[in-house]
């Protein structure tokens, strides 16, 4: 078996998940990963499946394509081939929440304090609505900080930064994070 990364974007609609998940099943592929989200109205995913070794990248997507046309879905594939030796530096993961006045640059503006400092972002959701309602503007990044970094200097980077961009921010531990904001 070999693996590929699939893209699919387009509108957001019922039954995309399953009509996907239905032609993979059909086409001998396994599911390895897939991560899914909705922007206003519209659907973006990425899956990792493994294939069996006949079946090209450029066919599936061709047979993807056709299975999705009536949805109106984008499909992109390609092989994927993960890091044999992948770097791994002890972390440990927090949760960045930034609120404030919507305007370009905000993202641009927070991620560049992560770069500096080697922080990885995993995951980030960000709506802006426009205006200066700082309740509709928000950005939540879920990240990696290296153990060997100390904490307290990217907080204080980050509040540098919220400051310049005139939004507030939080940094918190992710299981502090959960704990606080679980339903």
């Amino acid at each position: 078996m070999k693996k590929l990364a699939i893209c699919i974007v387009g509108p957001d609609q019922p039954g995309i998940i399953a009509k996907i998940s239905k032609f993979f099943v059909e086409e001998r592929a396994n599911i390895e990963q897939v991560a899914q989200t909705s922007l206003d109205d519209l659907f973006s995913c990425t899956y990792i499946v493994s294939v069996p070794e006949d079946i090209t990248p450029l066919r599936l997507q061709e047979k993807m394509n056709q299975t999705v046309s009536s949805l109106s879905l984008s499909v992109v594939v390609q092989p994927y081939h993960p890091s044999l030796s992948p770097v791994t530096t002890p972390s440990q993961p927090f949760v960045v929440t930034a609120w404030g006045p919507d305007k370009k640059g905000l993202v641009a503006g927070v991620t560049e304090v992560f770069a500096q400092w080697q922080v990885n972002v995993t995951n980030l959701r960000a709506v802006f609505k426009g205006g200066n309602n700082p309740d509709e503007n928000i950005m939540l990044y879920e990240v990696e900080i290296p153990a060997s970094i100390e904490f307290s200097l990217v907080q204080k980077a980050l509040k540098d930064r919220a400051y310049e961009l005139g939004i507030d921010i939080r940094l918190q531990h992710q299981d502090i994070f959960y704990h606080i904001n679980r339903i």
